[in-house]
């Protein structure tokens, strides 16, 4: 055992035998943390190390996808991209795939003409931050009345919603081309477990759900009022429901 990790032992050990936590307490953990981190080669230098290499991944992803004319944008997020992991945690690389060919519309007057375009719809059966999204025509900012395709879901309200099959059967399609296994976890799609991929869209503007997080009352500095006006104008993405539902939330999409 390091002697990093000793310090750390001993002085949680002194604070659980300890009536009540000190006020030290939280000052002199944090640095004995961080020693037990640089022994285990999480540094400052390593941690923005990784964090650049996966951002130039991220560029060259994108720029791939756009040669090839698709408009995917790449983001890495988790612990692989945070240098917050060791190689004997065995941590996979999360990845959003975000859709910026589809027009996400949270109102009528987000319509663009010859786009495809789907329509945020709080439904009643819907959980706390989920829509529906429901097509509308490229032409015309009506809503069609029959399904355009096989993914597209006539409920009892004859509203035409967008299912989330879409992700599955390309990733079972991708999967079968490369001869390799599917796997599913929870909104994710892959053909290796050591990569995560989440299929989103971007909304058009930020939903009323998602105010309250800038403006709930907070104690301390962080975040910062420019990592939240930066939040702001980034916005979030629409991701499906995990495979896994009841057959009336298989058209739920949840923010992100």
């Amino acid at each position: 055992m390091r002697y990093s990790e000793i310090l750390v032992n001993t002085v949680l050990y002194d604070c659980m035998m300890a009536a009540y936590v000190p006020g030290w307490f939280y000052n002199v953990m944090s640095l004995r943390l961080i020693a037990a981190l640089e022994d285990l080669g999480v540094t400052e230098l390593i941690i923005d190390r990784r964090r650049h290499t996966f951002l130039q991944d991220e560029s060259a992803w994108t720029w791939q996808e756009q040669m090839c004319g698709r408009h995917y944008v790449c983001y890495h997020f988790g612990s692989m991209t945070e240098g917050t992991t060791t190689p004997g945690m065995g941590s996979d690389i999360d990845s959003l795939l975000c859709d910026d060919s589809v027009n996400i519309m949270s109102g009528r007057s987000d319509w663009k003409r010859g786009r495809r375009n789907l329509l945020m719809v709080k439904h009643a059966t819907c959980s706390p931050q989920h829509y529906r999204l429901q097509e509308i025509r490229a032409d015309l900012p009506l809503p069609f009345t029959f399904p355009t395709n096989i993914f597209s879901v006539r409920y009892a309200d004859g509203i035409i919603y967008m299912s989330n099959r879409a992700a599955e059967t390309f990733a079972r399609q991708m999967a079968a081309d490369l001869n390799r296994p599917y796997i599913n976890a929870g909104p994710s799609h892959s053909t290796s477990e050591m990569w995560d991929y989440v299929l989103a869209y971007r909304c058009g503007t930020l939903p009323v759900e998602c105010e309250s997080w800038f403006t709930r009352p907070r104690h301390g500095i962080w975040p910062t009022q420019e990592m939240l006006q930066t939040a702001r104008e980034l916005g979030c993405f629409l991701c499906f429901r995990p495979l896994r539902t009841p057959i009336l939330q298989r058209c739920d999409v949840r923010l992100t």
